[in-house]
């Protein structure tokens, strides 16, 4: 299990933030992570990068639409934040699936009620804050073999 050690911290050394004590699932693809905690997507990327996968990161929808138009075609999940400035992740999601209908969308939030937002089958997956490696794993590769 890989655990986050931090909750925050912008001088953490990054070796202390994650500890690794399962097999790490390995994947390909890229992976468009969506926060405006910078620290969240900081850990996201090491996560995902000790995975296999490119990440792109967008602090918020309306960067993350922008991304998505141009990588569409090669991103294969967006981890999408529920609540940020500019364009929060329900407004983003609406926004991503007129670019791609088919997007796959693990919304990671802190939340408990964030689906309420969306209907039933629109979503992959919610991976609530703060997550484990192995959480995130488990989502990704029900995601990529399904």
């Amino acid at each position: 299990m890989i655990e986050i050690i931090a909750e925050s911290s912008d001088t953490t050394d990054t070796t202390s933030i994650i500890k690794n004590n399962n097999k790490i699932f390995h994947g390909s693809g890229t992976v468009l992570v969506v926060d405006d905690e910078e620290f969240i997507c900081h850990v996201a990327k090491i996560m995902l990068e000790r995975m296999g996968f490119k990440v792109l990161i967008a602090r918020n929808g309306c960067e993350a639409v922008k991304l998505f138009h141009k990588y569409h075609e090669e991103i294969i999940v967006v981890l999408l934040d529920m609540a940020m400035p500019e364009m929060n992740g329900a407004e983003a999601f609406v926004e991503l699936r007129r670019i791609k209908n088919d997007v796959k969308v693990i919304l990671s939030t802190g939340y408990n009620d964030s689906s309420s937002f969306f209907q039933e089958g629109e979503f992959i997956a919610i991976l609530e804050k703060p997550y484990q490696m192995e959480d995130l794993m488990e989502i990704l590769q029900s995601i990529i073999y399904s």
